[in-house]
């Protein structure tokens, strides 16, 4: 079954994102390269957990959607200790949000705070406070919580999902209303799934956005604000041969990597695990 690797995520110009990700976030920079027509940078995260931003150059680029409702949107979210001191953070340096700073008071995460952050071309990176903590903290990232992805049919998705290994951990409606002040928008009601990856403690979250208008948010490797999630397994071949399609080879992510898409057409990366 496959594990998480890393979210990989398309930026216009690195250093304006880097002051988003590393001055803004606190994010580690592990290394920056140039790799066949692109620049890329690692960032490191609590947990060993890694993130990449890709810079392309020479190549028509347009921007990715950036309303969470759109089949093909993606965000990442992050632990951190207080939302809303990260969230002031990132503010007085200029950076917007979706939202506000949101308690959540129903479900299963009652009593977190979470905030949807944008980076400076619109991708979002969701901060979570998990119920428990008072906040009140200097503003930190403590880890990596999750990669989510909307969806046209949840149903549709989770055969996907599982059929990639994932494993359904719970699934719920909530009401549009509870769900506006933090992502902008105002749904008639938002289904939602958490499914969890093998190995370490990451998830993977899917959304299909309900009573509001939707269009395929869809890009290229190259669009600022597009992403990927990259996950790592034994055998990419024989995963990939288990959703429609199967997957194709996906040399920009090293020998033997495959590329599988969801039934909205994100993109998922097999890498062999060595």
């Amino acid at each position: 079954m496959p594990g998480y690797d890393h979210s990989s995520i398309t930026v216009r110009d690195l250093d304006s994102s880097l002051a988003y990700y590393r001055d803004g976030l606190g994010l580690g920079v592990t290394r920056i390269r140039d790799v066949a027509g692109r620049t890329v940078a690692d960032l490191a995260l609590p947990g060993g957990r890694t993130w990449r931003l890709e810079e392309h150059r020479d190549v028509p680029r347009y921007p990715a959607s950036a309303r969470p409702c759109d089949p093909g949107f993606a965000h990442v979210c992050l632990y951190v200790d207080d939302a809303a001191a990260v969230t002031a953070r990132l503010r007085a340096a200029g950076f917007g949000t979706r939202g506000e700073v949101v308690g959540i008071t129903s479900g299963p995460h009652t009593g977190a705070e979470a905030a949807y952050t944008v980076d400076p071309d619109g991708f979002v990176v969701e901060l979570y406070r998990p119920a428990g903590g008072t906040g009140g903290g200097p503003g930190t990232v403590t880890g990596f919580f999750h990669h989510g992805i909307t969806v046209t049919d949840l149903d549709a998705a989770l055969e996907f999902w599982t059929a990639l290994g994932a494993r359904l951990r719970e699934r719920g409606t909530r009401s549009g209303r509870s769900v506006a002040a933090l992502v902008g928008l105002l749904p008639e009601s938002l289904d939602t799934a958490f499914l969890d990856l093998p190995g370490a403690p990451s998830s993977i979250e899917v959304f299909a956005y309900q009573g509001i208008e939707r269009h395929p948010a869809i890009a290229r490797d190259a669009d600022p604000a597009s992403s990927r999630l990259v996950l790592r397994t034994t055998d990419p071949a024989a995963v990939a041969a288990a959703v429609p399609g199967g997957g194709r080879p996906d040399p920009g992510h090293g020998p033997g990597a495959l590329r599988v898409h969801d039934p909205d057409g994100y993109p998922v990366v097999l890498r062999p695990d060595r």
